[in-house]
């Protein structure tokens, strides 16, 4: 493809592949893909949401990027990647708790031009329980501001107004909240949810304000006569499932300050959203 100096984020080169853009999907079930344009009565992210990933991740010897599938709690099912870039973004959208469906490379979008064709796959398309669906695509702060990076996100932008999505673009998150949210998806597997009927006595022990967390294990741990290791899981468990709440800006430790969501104590050392 001829290169896209600045001035073609504005201007002629935006308009013409704007009004190319035509869409390419997987309907689930299908075998073959349909491509339609963006004022396609048929189109909509109903659509989206029931079709097949347009692209599976690539596995072979030596490969940079490290792609699998990841398992998320809040979906019920295993949603694939392309590197443990996209992985973070999947654990940071499953600890928030409130997605109902996660479609991997959604789509390709075509902006057709007079010198060649372009083409574009959208990482994730999300769906969330009280809020508008969102379309994400995962790509680094640096090799986010390239040219064509820009203006291929701002036609995808576009490409969402005419769908009435939400989009985003997810850049590094802040690294120790990234380790720290890795660290308690441990916790999401249906099978410790055995230890869910401790959350009661854990918002009870923190009446009195938030306590460091092996204080509070310890304490559940003699309130219900549990083994340390019961104990522990249970804390993680319930922070896991935003029942407690930690600060998520410092690595998290035994000292780390737990307490309910919500209460003052912790305001000022939460990681960002």
């Amino acid at each position: 493809m001829p290169p896209i100096n600045s001035d073609a984020l504005e201007g002629p080169v935006v308009e013409e592949l704007e009004c190319a853009m035509r869409i390419e999907y997987m309907p689930d079930g299908c075998g073959e893909s349909v491509t339609r344009g963006l004022d396609d009565p048929g189109l909509g992210y109903n659509s989206l949401f029931g079709a097949a990933p347009i692209r599976t991740p690539a596995f072979y010897k030596g490969q940079w990027s490290k792609p699998g599938w990841y398992w998320m709690a809040s979906v019920g099912y295993h949603v694939s990647y392309e590197s443990k870039f996209e992985r973070s973004l999947l654990q940071e959208v499953d600890f928030r708790g409130n997605a109902t469906m996660v479609v991997p490379q959604p789509f390709r979008l075509h902006f057709e031009r007079s010198e060649s064709p372009y083409r574009h796959v959208p990482d994730f398309l999300i769906g969330y329980r009280a809020a508008r669906p969102e379309l994400v695509d995962v790509k680094g702060a640096r090799a986010r501001e390239r040219t064509l990076n820009r203006l291929t996100f701002t036609l995808t932008g576009r490409a969402c107004q005419a769908l009435d999505l939400d989009f985003t673009v997810y850049t590094e998150p802040e690294p120790n909240r990234q380790s720290n949210i890795a660290f308690l998806a441990g916790y999401r597997n249906p099978r410790q949810a055995i230890v869910d009927q401790f959350a009661p006595s854990l918002v009870s022990l923190l009446e009195d304000g938030p306590l460091p967390s092996y204080r509070l294990a310890e304490g559940l741990a003699a309130r219900d006569g549990l083994s340390a290791g019961i104990a522990a899981a249970a804390v993680w468990r319930a922070v896991w499932r935003r029942l407690l709440e930690v600060p998520l800006s410092e690595p998290l430790s035994r000292e780390t300050p737990i307490d309910v969501p919500g209460s003052e104590h912790l305001v000022g050392s939460r990681g960002a959203a």
